[in-house]
């Protein structure tokens, strides 16, 4: 430490607590973490997590877009049906989907059209036996 005759220390706020060693080897530590961060980071935008689905998953994905063909569903409408027969609720497909409530409910609204279906519940049976019958 900077030997100083004052007696209140506190005068000088850029004299170090720590010894030398000490806070070279803070600054070796924050280094050595910011170095393995940006690491880390360079794999995730090279190589980006993939998310494992569920063989239900996978497979309501498949017919989802078999189920779309067949009732010329819109992409989007796609989505909120692979969200409706996975049993989310409307304010979860909007969260999920990152869109509002009342589109949610018009892609809905659209989906029941399409279909000829009077509720939710019928899609999902719908959509569950379609498969048994192709």
């Amino acid at each position: 430490m900077v030997y100083s005759s004052l007696n209140n220390l506190s005068q000088w706020p850029f004299l170090p607590e720590r010894n030398f060693a000490e806070n070279a080897f803070i600054l070796f530590v924050v280094w050595y973490i910011a170095l393995r961060a940006v690491y880390i980071l360079r794999l995730h935008m090279n190589q980006p997590p993939t998310i494992d689905l569920s063989h239900e998953d996978e497979f309501v994905l498949e017919e989802a877009g078999l189920y779309s063909r067949k009732y010329k569903l819109s992409p989007a409408e796609s989505k909120v049906l692979v969200k409706i027969v996975q049993g989310d609720t409307n304010q979860q497909i909007a969260s999920a989907l990152f869109v509002e409530v009342t589109t949610v409910k018009v892609h809905v609204h659209n989906i029941l059209k399409k279909t000829g279906r009077a509720s939710r519940n019928e899609i999902i049976s719908d959509f569950w036996h379609s498969h048994l019958m192709n």
